[in-house]
């Protein structure tokens, strides 16, 4: 075999496995940002979750807070009916004079 020959396969597998190393170290570098990029989209969503946690919290509170002050509006309401219908019965009118007269 001439010189030629012999350098050329040298060189050829040499060349072969320096091009998959190559290639293998890129693709583990993709893989890598891959993994990174996930993780930071996970933690993105973490933070999202627990920002609307927080804010259903509030929305909780607030409600229970809205609810509270319904409840004693309603109460106001029924009782100042209440108070309206037995006035107008005749037994309601005698009641109020008598204890207004008082």
């Amino acid at each position: 075999m001439s010189l030629f020959g012999t350098v050329v396969v040298g060189f050829g597998p040499l060349l072969v496995g320096y091009s998959v190393v190559r290639y293998l170290g890129h693709a583990q570098a993709r893989v890598m940002e891959a993994n990174e990029r996930c993780e930071n989209t996970w933690a993105d969503v973490e933070v999202l979750l627990e920002r609307r946690r927080s804010e259903l919290e509030q929305l909780v509170d607030l409600t229970n807070e809205h609810v509270a002050h319904e409840r004693d509006l309603l109460a106001g309401i029924v009782d100042a009916l209440e108070g309206a219908i037995e006035a107008q019965s005749p037994d309601g009118a005698r009641r109020r004079s008598a204890v207004t007269a008082t």
